[in-house]
């Protein structure tokens, strides 16, 4: 063997080793990415299917709390025009309060509410109103209300404050001070 031709072997041997290099590195690299673009891709995966998850279930108790938010308004309102009612002499304006009222309760109210408020409508419609009792439906009213806001129940009737303003006196000027 002459010199030229074992430095030709060496260089042979000297590009083998470095293509077995350059397969193994990219072999290793290939393996290297698989080995960091896997957990990212479960970490992704995972991140994002909470984020929805949480987005979901977020604008389910939005949703829910708007519902509490708008029937607690509705009731007040109903309880109070009802409430208003109590003890007066009915005119129209009274008369056109319980009618909204018993209009409103049809639509937001329970199903108990909605069974008290077709009982009123059936034995009241056309009548004279004179006597009528909300009794039953305000205290359903306050009880529905009272669980809708967590507060404890309330065993003592709804009683009615009402103030009778006395007519003026007799030889009292008008607009004096």
């Amino acid at each position: 063997m002459t010199s030229e031709t074992c430095k030709d072997d060496v260089k042979d041997g000297a590009r083998d080793d470095v293509k077995s290099d350059a397969k193994a590195s990219s072999n290793s690299a290939s393996i290297l990415n698989l080995s960091i673009l896997v957990p990212l891709l479960v970490t992704t995966i995972i991140a994002t299917g909470g984020w929805y998850a949480a987005h979901h279930l977020t604008a389910i108790r939005d949703r829910d709390n708007k519902l509490i938010d708008l029937r607690i308004q509705y009731e007040l309102g109903i309880y109070r025009r009802l409430e208003r009612t109590v003890g007066k002499q009915i005119t129209r304006e009274i008369a056109d309060e319980i009618e909204m009222a018993l209009a409103d309760l049809q639509v937001i109210g329970s199903v108990a509410q909605v069974q008290m408020a077709n009982q009123y409508i059936e034995e009241f419609s056309g009548r004279r109103l004179d006597g009528i009792s909300v009794k039953d439906i305000l205290e359903d009213i306050r009880r529905t209300l009272r669980q809708d806001l967590w507060l404890e129940p309330v065993t003592e009737p709804v009683r009615h404050f009402r103030l009778t303003i006395a007519p003026p006196r007799s030889g009292a000027v008008e607009g004096a001070k």
